[in-house]
């Protein structure tokens, strides 16, 4: 089971707040660094996403402490971090925010579909075609 995963965005607040729409859940600020966000999906397991800015990295901290968090000035915008959800709320619900995000592509096809396939391109190309 995961608790809780990290992503960055470049809107945190935006981000944060499609998510709770999502899954009907709610924000909050995420105090250890600035324009940070927590997302709770409101389940008995008290699951969470955090939404940092594009270029946060954690580091270790130098002592027994937990992480610290640093802006990289230079980040290439991409990152390996991506998730595969799911969500109680409709294809008619989800709809008018597929524009917003391109991350919604995905969520919105799972949801959708019930199924996954692995090539996220194809996943993309078919929600995008079926939505016409």
């Amino acid at each position: 089971m995961i608790h809780h995963y990290s992503i960055a965005a470049n809107d945190t607040k935006k981000v944060a707040d499609i998510l709770s729409r999502l899954f009907e859940g709610s924000v909050s600020e995420f105090g250890p660094y600035k324009n940070s966000y927590m997302v709770w999906l409101g389940d008995e397991y008290g699951t969470a996403i955090e939404v940092y800015p594009d270029g946060t990295e954690m580091i270790p901290d130098t002592g027994d402490g937990q992480a610290n968090f640093v802006h990289n000035a230079t980040h290439s915008g991409f990152t390996a971090t991506h998730a595969a959800i799911s969500t109680k709320r409709t294809r008619e619900e989800i709809y008018p925010w597929r524009l917003r995000f391109r991350l919604l592509v995905c969520v919105i096809f799972i949801s959708w579909q019930g199924e996954m396939t692995s090539n996220s391109r194809t996943i993309a190309r078919n929600f995008n075609t079926a939505m016409e």
